[in-house]
């Protein structure tokens, strides 16, 4: 969950649609305006908290310093050139891409571009018959694209770090790493949006990879693909042909590539039929609503996202990183590194873990003007170095540090968490309600002093567990669920008394 749901969503439309293709966004209350553009756009974004744009509206730092109240911003078409996505990630703005409504037109266009490239650019020209496509990216996209292939005979191939093989099974699709696909692809099609992750895909290691004779396509965004060592490539003939749809405005890349006849351009036509445009702000306004009510959607292109295949397993991971963020945020102050390990059953992507962590972590100690989009970058402008790491000797299945402290937990075989450690101090607690830590000196007599204590405040304790280090048996920290009200008081008398170190009060809900 990104951030609670929002009622009385103002949405600026900015493109030209049917009210009726919004009208996901009207049954869940949202107010719609449809931006006149004689209207400077920085004189209205302060207003609201959507925009529906598409490439012919350019917004920048300057124009998200304004949108005070934005939270999401939806695209209709296939391009993000005009749109600063760091920008909108620092400020905790969710860009959403989509791409279902036009996937048909693009798709199309791909094959169309294919068989040009076979036609006209293969010497002699030749038959897809019996030859390869490799598709990057298994989106909507990807599955039309392999579609249509297929009633060309075509063997596809597919290279996506989050589709599922049952989702490569069910589109005749068989699923392979990137090199593979370079390594046997006779025609390569980028069908991924473009993100820190995506940016140069295609780069010199990967051209390297490419059969002689081999052709890429690019209907998506050129910066994809490292376009000076695509040129290089196509000078030197490592590579037989490539085809692009440029977005408007690309007139350096247009320069480069039209050097090459082996090099079809074409110039923001993918996307552009009737069907796609209605579908595409259809699309993208019933995704808004979903976002704007759930606070997540996996057509966020600038969040961390969670695989279907993993989705079975993932919460119950998901929950178990907020309540470790949760619990060490409020045992420490600002510190400058956050080191987060995995033991080796977590078998799910670690980014939205690691996300959900800062998010709760910084929430926990009280930053704002940040969310679960921007957390990271948040972490970035404040200093903090943030490291991930897998451990399979562990026993933990995430421990999680902030500067001198330690919060470990695992799951149990019910999916339920638990804190498995906090400082090394070997324990097994369930977080719920106030819980008590004291770290003391482990001798006699301490834990019916701390009873003695809170017994005469009034102060129940519902379950206690006792922690060790495994290298060093002088301290042990104490673990109460108590229930009633601790005061500042009655933490400084347990503190006072002779042999006990610290006394902190956690809230868990």
């Amino acid at each position: 969950m990104i951030r609670e749901a929002k009622e009385n969503l103002k949405i600026l439309v900015c493109v030209q649609a049917p009210r009726e293709s919004l009208r996901d966004l009207e049954t869940i209350g949202a107010k719609l305006d449809f931006w006149q553009p004689e209207i400077p756009l920085n004189q209205l974004i302060a207003d609201y908290d959507g925009l529906i744009i598409d490439q012919h509206v350019v917004i920048d730092e300057t124009l998200l310093s304004s949108a005070e109240k934005l939270v999401m911003i939806g695209k209709i078409d296939k391009e993000t050139a005009n749109l600063d996505l760091m920008a909108a990630t620092k400020r905790g703005i969710a860009v959403l891409n989509i791409s279902a409504g036009v996937s048909v037109a693009l798709a199309e266009y791909t094959m169309l571009l294919l068989l040009r490239l076979a036609r006209e650019i293969k010497p002699l020209g030749i038959e897809l018959k019996g030859r390869t496509l490799g598709i990057i990216g298994l989106g909507n996209v990807g599955v039309q694209l392999a579609k249509r292939a297929g009633a060309f005979d075509l063997k596809v191939l597919a290279y996506d770090a989050k589709a599922s093989r049952a989702r490569a099974l069910m589109n005749d699709v068989e699923l392979v790493t990137l090199e593979e696909l370079l390594t046997f692809s006779d025609f390569i099609s980028l069908n991924v949006p473009l993100t820190p992750q995506t940016l140069a895909i295609i780069g010199e290691r990967e051209l390297a990879l490419l059969k002689k004779d081999a052709c890429l396509i690019n209907v998506q965004e050129p910066q994809l693909c490292d376009v000076p060592k695509l040129a290089e490539a196509l000078s030197k003939g490592h590579l037989a042909g490539a085809a692009f749809d440029l977005p408007m405005g690309a007139q350096e890349i247009k320069s480069l590539l039209s050097a090459y006849p082996q090099v079809i351009i074409t110039e923001h036509l993918a996307a552009q039929t009737a069907e796609a445009k209605i579908g595409a702000v259809k699309e993208i306004a019933a995704e808004m609503a979903v976002f704007s009510q759930e606070g997540y959607s996996a057509n966020v292109i600038n969040m961390p996202l969670i695989k279907e295949s993993q989705r079975h397993i993932f919460t119950a991971f998901n929950d178990l990183a907020a309540i470790l963020a949760d619990g060490l945020g409020q045992l420490t102050t600002k510190q400058n590194f956050v080191a987060i390990t995995y033991g080796s059953a977590v078998e799910v992507d670690f980014a939205p873990l690691n996300q959900t962590m800062l998010y709760h972590l910084f929430k926990r100690q009280g930053w704002t003007h940040f969310n679960y989009i921007s957390a990271a970058s948040k972490a970035e402008e404040a200093g903090i170095t943030v490291t991930t790491a897998k451990a399979p000797f562990i026993s933990d299945d995430i421990r999680l540090t902030y500067g001198k402290h330690c919060f470990a937990g695992r799951l149990a075989t019910d999916k339920t968490f638990r804190i498995s450690s906090i400082d090394d101090f070997l324990l097994e607690i369930v977080p719920k309600g106030q819980l008590l830590l004291v770290l003391h000196d482990n001798k006699p007599g301490m834990i019916g002093l701390v009873g003695t204590i809170l017994g005469q405040s009034k102060i129940n304790i519902a379950k206690m567990v006792v922690g060790h280090r495994c290298d060093d048996n002088r301290k042990a920290l104490m673990a109460l669920t108590i229930d009633g009200q601790m005061t500042a008081e009655m933490i400084a008398a347990i503190a006072s008394h002779e042999g006990i170190d610290d006394v902190n009060l956690l809230h868990f809900t």
